[in-house]
């Protein structure tokens, strides 16, 4: 995230920095001195990788992208790198080809911190442990 690079912007000027004052919705990123970042920037550079910076705003769309559209249900942290991989899509394209295949690792769910979606999106409500009641469900 933005507000909180302190990885990012190590990997990208060999220098590294506490961030002053991490204010990232993502919570689980969001920290001024990361506790194993010249590792994460060792092995970034080892395995031929980038670093790059998103938007809270972006992170926030790409958790919703991921729970509509993939019904992945992530946290703002993991969403991080999902926003990355759509930021830099164009990137990937013109370094590996039309045909590269992206994986991207999604970890925490969303279940910690779901004030994100509030008025967005909503846990539907509980339905009976059974075959019938998810054809009921799920057939319209």
């Amino acid at each position: 995230s933005e507000e909180s690079a302190a990885i990012s912007n190590a990997f990208n000027t060999g220098k590294f920095l506490n961030i002053d004052k991490a204010t990232t919705r993502a919570d689980s990123i969001s920290v001024e001195s990361p506790a194993a970042g010249r590792t994460a920037v060792k092995r970034l550079k080892e395995c031929d990788g980038w670093a790059t910076v998103v938007k809270d705003k972006d992170i926030l769309e790409a958790q919703l992208t991921l729970a509509k559209n993939a019904g992945v249900f992530v946290e703002p942290a993991a969403a991080t790198a999902y926003a990355a991989l759509e930021k830099d899509a164009s990137m990937l394209v013109e370094k590996f080809g039309e045909d590269v295949n992206v994986g991207v690792l999604l970890t925490g769910t969303a279940f910690k911190d779901m004030a994100v979606f509030e008025g967005k999106a909503s846990v539907p409500a509980a339905i009976e442990n059974s075959k019938e009641a998810v054809i009921k469900r799920f057939s319209k």
